[in-house]
């Protein structure tokens, strides 16, 4: 089954087709790719989609940045949830398109692409060149000012201070990683109602930008940290975060427990994290039902599971049917911290 957006592609397939050149930015996970010439390449952040795409096609890149010393006369964007993430993209975009090329913008009605094509038409010559599907599709003809300078990830770091009580660590972030600009709500209820401390090897799954793990190793040295995240840009995010604090932790790309080479699921002393439940703008609880019920494997005898999670979720139910218990630590008017324990 193909998205809305994948469909719209393949409305105009012969104009995109005739390019010399297409690199895709962020595909949906769909058999989109398997449909389009094999010259044409695809670029995601994602390690969910990669796994997806790139099992039956080639040309696939993971990864931060765009496929190096490669020009194309095509670049397909497809619309990123935030604002500031579409200008980092379409920075990105334009240090790899033909001087002569074009960028397209496309997007469903529910993901913004009206807001989109307004910051398009910034960058230079933009127009419509479909609706379907509750979707727009825009081509863009940048302004030379916008690809003559190459793209430079060091432009787009911003940081806040982790709330470690000295003033003196920060959190590094990139657009598009979760809670850019500040520390989010449900990760702060945590660290300040979960003051347990954690000693041993712990997991950090949903890591982002690595707030959690480096909270509690700059609490207790001798802690390790693994950080899995399914976004390329988070787990670049957390590595500086842990490095430029003096921390050691190991991150790796990955889709529940499906990760990448290197990742080792030995026994774990606990899981500590704040869940996603969106994939894009959607509503999408199966990855974390999926990572609760594997998680008991991956626990020793005594190990912890900790959640802190929007309070409305049932989250408490899955954990209790997984593990046979499951503890409510703290709870407002919002968040919930969960705890259930490996017995067996």
């Amino acid at each position: 089954m193909l998205a809305n957006s994948s469909e719209v592609v393949l409305r105009n397939i012969d104009q995109l087709s005739a390019l010399n050149g297409l690199l895709l930015i962020n595909p949906p996970a769909d058999e989109l790719m398997q449909q389009l010439g094999e010259t044409v390449q695809a670029s995601t952040s994602d390690f969910a989609t990669y796994q997806r795409i790139s099992s039956k096609r080639s040309n696939v890149h993971f990864g931060v940045e765009l496929p190096r010393n490669q020009q194309f006369q095509g670049v397909l964007l497809f619309m990123p949830k935030a604002k500031e993430e579409l200008r980092f993209r379409l920075a990105q975009a334009c240090s790899v398109v033909d001087p002569n090329g074009f960028i397209f913008l496309l997007g469903h009605k529910k993901e913004g692409i009206a807001g989109g094509s307004t910051e398009l038409k910034k960058w230079g010559r933009a127009c419509k060149v479909d609706t379907a599907r509750h979707c727009q599709l825009w081509q863009l003809q940048p302004d030379q000012k916008h690809c003559s300078q190459p793209f430079d990830l060091d432009n787009y770091w911003q940081s806040y201070e982790l709330p470690s009580g000295d003033n003196r660590h920060k959190v590094y972030n990139l657009p598009g990683v979760f809670s850019m600009n500040q520390l989010d709500q449900g990760t702060d209820f945590l660290l300040k109602e979960y003051p347990f401390p954690l000693k041993g090897h712990w997991l950090d799954f949903a890591c982002g930008a690595g707030v959690i793990g480096a909270w509690h190793q700059l609490k207790n040295p001798d802690l390790k940290i693994t950080g899995v995240d399914t976004s390329a840009l988070a787990l670049h995010c957390a590595r500086k975060t842990f490095a430029d604090n003096g921390l050691q932790g190991d991150f790796f790309a990955a889709n529940g427990f499906s990760a990448e080479p290197g990742y080792k699921r030995l026994p774990l002393d606990g899981i500590i994290t704040n869940p996603p439940f969106h994939t894009g703008v959607k509503t999408d609880y199966s990855v974390t039902e999926q990572f609760i019920t594997e998680s008991v494997k991956n626990l020793r005898r005594g190990g912890r599971m900790v959640m802190v999670a929007n309070s409305f979720l049932n989250y408490p139910a899955l954990l209790d049917s997984v593990y046979g218990n499951c503890k409510t630590i703290a709870k407002n008017n919002k968040f919930a911290i969960y705890e259930s324990v490996r017995y067996e």
